[in-house]
């Protein structure tokens, strides 16, 4: 997910992402509860399988949480 958009599709420039910032999504749990959120129903993963001519991402869900992943937390 790292080279991806910096090598091949070039949506961002290189070194925009470093391993040590990404969250895994049971981090992120902990993070929601701490502070005052509950998160609902389950998390997916989100696979990107290319660009729109407007720049717009080509996504899927899937349940692969290995690279990205969405959710929804409440208060």
């Amino acid at each position: 997910m790292i080279w991806l958009p910096e090598n091949v599709m070039k949506i961002v420039p290189k070194g925009a992402h470093t391993w040590k910032d990404f969250i895994k999504p049971r981090e992120m749990h902990g993070y929601l509860t701490r502070a005052g959120l509950t998160p609902v129903g389950r998390v997916r993963g989100i696979a990107i399988y290319g660009q729109r001519k407007d720049g717009s991402l080509i996504t899927r869900q899937t349940r692969d949480l290995s690279s990205t992943y969405m959710g929804v937390a409440r208060r």
